[in-house]
């Protein structure tokens, strides 16, 4: 038996057993780092809440200029960082490339800022020469999660503009 007929004989034994919840987290896990991917938010809901949407700074160059290899290793050490500074009950996500974001149940913006300061002081013992931007949003009601990692993307953006201006 192939290790793909295997794979899906276990997904479908998982299902049968009423574990699909389970299952969807495994299936919702970016290969690279291990963090969920953007799927494991779909349709979520919550209130009191803020979101961190994260940018690694000037990424291509690591690609470009240091190879693949160091990019997926700077990748893995950023997602473990963000695991080693958040909360249980956090749930981080690999956005896409180099973005993430991190849902931060019962979290003030305050809060998430002090969370960022923590991230920052962790990067620059383990990947001192990376730097990132970052937006927080804290969510004022009951809104959907895609719509408040809009916003915090957006923030994010300002962010970086203003940070490359300054250098």
């Amino acid at each position: 038996m192939s290790k793909i007929s295997k794979f899906f004989k276990i997904i479908n034994l998982a299902r049968n057993l009423g574990i699909e919840e389970t299952l969807s987290r495994i299936e919702s896990r970016d290969s690279l780092t291990g963090l969920y991917d953007r799927r494991a938010m779909k349709g979520r809901r919550d209130v009191d809440v803020s979101i961190i949407f994260m940018d690694i700074d000037n990424f291509k160059d690591i690609n470009d200029n240091r190879g693949y290899q160091e990019g997926d290793r700077v990748l893995k050490e950023f997602g473990s960082i963000i695991i080693s500074c958040s909360r249980k009950d956090d749930l981080f996500v690999r956005w896409g490339g180099d973005e993430f974001v991190m849902i931060l149940p019962q979290t003030k913006a305050k809060e998430a800022e002090v969370l960022i300061e923590r991230i920052k002081s962790e990067a620059r013992e383990r990947l001192p020469l990376l730097k990132f931007s970052c937006g927080i949003v804290e969510n004022e009601g009951e809104k959907d999660i895609s719509d408040l990692v809009k916003q915090a993307s957006a923030i994010m953006q300002e962010n970086k503009k203003r940070n490359k201006e300054v250098l």
